[in-house]
């Protein structure tokens, strides 16, 4: 949990002032990152935002398209 939180606060610190993203948002990015996840899904669209950013493949799902 410290290594997501750790990667969380750098991601926050990057992204939230130009995304607007949020603390949760930042965690599940952070813990998808440290899993080294072949993709992302969202159904947000400032976490999705983020975590391409973050470099991860995304898929927005949902109706906050």
């Amino acid at each position: 949990m410290d290594e997501v939180l750790l990667e969380a606060a750098s991601l926050s610190e990057l992204h939230t002032e130009t995304i607007g993203a949020r603390s949760l948002d930042a965690m599940h990015v952070a813990a998808a990152l440290l899993l080294h996840a072949d993709k992302f899904l969202a159904c947000d669209q400032r976490q999705a935002k983020l975590a391409s950013r973050a470099g991860l493949k995304v898929s927005l799902i949902g109706a906050d398209r």
